[in-house]
């Protein structure tokens, strides 16, 4: 169950689809057996007619044997909602750049512990593993992070992810302290708004919200 988790929203009702093919199956079976055959000299002159359709009989009987069942797995792949990692998709299909626009909560809040750490450098932490995983992929992504206490200045803009400025870039957040202000949420994703709306020409845009 746990590797169909990383492919699937519900990855139980595709398996309760997978036990539901044997519905039709057995509906087949059952359906056979409900015809006793009872010798009748009459209709010995249809037998021959009947031995050409038996064939063709079979072969439709097996089609929708073969559609019921295919039903049954479409509506449990349907329930259990899959879906491929961005990782994969990316892979799959023609590289293209992203432009990744990060607003990052620094308030007085993010200075809560979350363990024995602060929830500031547990944020900090997912952002550095997003650059070392968009540098891995070397598809010319670009970074764009915002901060909810000071929206209107951006600590970068439209910043090259790639392996050689990863490491200045990770330097950058680990440089990053929480600031003694509110969160200004409205503000920084009206900010974010603007900044979408004025990169119209940038293909694929990601909105991360930490």
């Amino acid at each position: 169950m746990s590797w169909l988790s990383t492919w699937m929203f519900n990855p139980a009702l595709l398996l309760a689809g997978g036990v539901a093919v044997a519905a039709p199956i057995i509906i087949h079976l059952l359906n056979k057996r409900r015809f006793r055959i009872v010798d009748w000299a009459a209709m010995d002159f249809l037998f021959d007619a009947d031995k050409k359709n038996r064939r063709r009989i079979r072969l439709e009987n097996l089609i929708l044997l073969l559609l019921r069942c295919l039903a049954m797995v479409l509506l449990g792949l349907m329930l259990a909602r899959p879906f491929l990692p961005s990782e994969l998709a990316g892979r799959l299909g023609q590289a293209q750049e992203f432009q990744r626009i990060l607003v990052l909560d620094d308030s007085l809040s993010q200075r809560v512990m979350v363990g024995n750490r602060p929830a500031f450098d547990e944020a900090k932490d997912r952002v550095k593993q997003l650059l070392q995983s968009i540098s891995r992929d070397q598809n010319g992504d670009y970074l764009t992070l915002f901060l909810t206490s000071r929206p209107d200045k951006p600590v970068m803009v439209n910043e090259a992810v790639t392996g050689d400025s990863v490491d200045n870039l990770i330097q950058l957040i680990d440089e990053l302290q929480c600031s003694d202000r509110v969160a200004k949420y409205d503000e920084s994703l009206a900010e974010v708004r603007n900044y979408v709306e004025g990169n119209r020409s940038t293909a694929n845009q990601v909105v991360y919200v930490l």
